[in-house]
């Protein structure tokens, strides 16, 4: 991909030319590459990739206060979404914990290191879709605080599909008509793609739930007031059924949520809704087709 920048002398105005999905999967690919060579060193590379971060952070964000004892900085403009997206790469199955065997492992890093930057973003950082009436697809941040009950969501991995169906769509045919949408959307990706994924469709607090779960971050470790600014469509529930929520997800993790892991690496957590950046990952963004496009 070539592009064509202006020139400039303001270190402001070239940093805000970044491409910085781009800009993830060159972290992405080095940090693979690091990893497949050194395998034992795990903690070091994941290390590596929050010392880039931070000092991205240190040199091109902008001041923003104190908190519990950190000084931050805040990353504005394009460089709004980098942070969400280096700490999906480290928790990710590339970089992060894994029950997978080796073999399988390093398939899947082979995988993202000979293919395109959209199939690489399907793997290293995936979107999480709710499927809303009527047959509409809305895109979340890939939070568990989305693991409501009376929602569909749809997660493409790109080496799997999963769609989660919370508990209260069991029964209802408005349900089941998104339940078989989803199954549609997972089967006509997956006719083109190598390899094949798996499609899974499972209830909430199945035993197959896990595979969902596993890759969400804990944001119900948050404070209220912080969830609802991550995902405004908690605003819409009552404060009994936000606190349900929240009890319901609750479990004692090591896991750091997405707040948590910034305050490592001294940096304010920025609502990328709100940041001006085109990719909003952490908005609500209706996606108007008929199945999320796969390349």
């Amino acid at each position: 991909m070539t592009r064509q920048l202006s020139t400039t002398g303001a270190l402001s105005t070239w940093i805000q030319s970044a491409n910085v999905p781009v800009l993830a999967q060159l972290m992405a690919r080095r940090s693979i590459m690091l990893a497949r060579n050194l395998p034992d060193d795990l903690h070091e590379i994941q290390a590596d990739l929050d010392n880039q971060l931070h000092t991205i952070g240190t040199n091109f964000g902008k001041a923003a206060g104190m908190k519990r004892g950190h000084e931050l900085r805040r990353l504005s403009g394009v460089l709004s979404s980098l942070p969400r997206l280096v700490f999906l790469l480290r928790r990710g199955q590339c970089l992060g914990e894994s029950n997978m065997n080796p073999d399988e492992l390093d398939a899947i890093r082979c995988l993202v290191l000979s293919s395109d930057c959209e199939t690489g973003a399907r793997i290293l950082f995936p979107q999480l879709y709710r499927l809303t009436h009527p047959l509409a697809w809305t895109a979340l941040p890939l939070e568990d605080l989305c693991l409501q009950p009376s929602w569909v969501l749809y997660l493409d991995q790109h080496t799997h599909i999963l769609v989660w169906c919370g508990g209260e769509t069991r029964d209802g045919a408005e349900f089941q008509q998104l339940r078989d949408h989803a199954k549609q959307a997972a089967e006509a990706v997956a006719i083109n793609r190598w390899p094949q994924p798996r499609t899974l469709t499972f209830f909430e607090a199945s035993s197959q739930a896990r595979y969902l779960t596993s890759r969400l971050i804990p944001s119900h470790k948050d404070l209220p007031e912080e969830q609802r600014e991550a995902l405004p469509v908690l605003r819409e529930l009552g404060e009994e059924a936000q606190q349900a929520l929240r009890n319901k997800l609750w479990i004692d993790t090591d896991d750091l949520s997405l707040r948590e892991y910034l305050l490592t690496v001294d940096l304010a957590y920025v609502n990328e809704l709100h940041a001006g950046t085109q990719a909003a990952v952490g908005a609500c963004l209706l996606y108007t087709s008929p199945s999320p496009r796969d390349s």
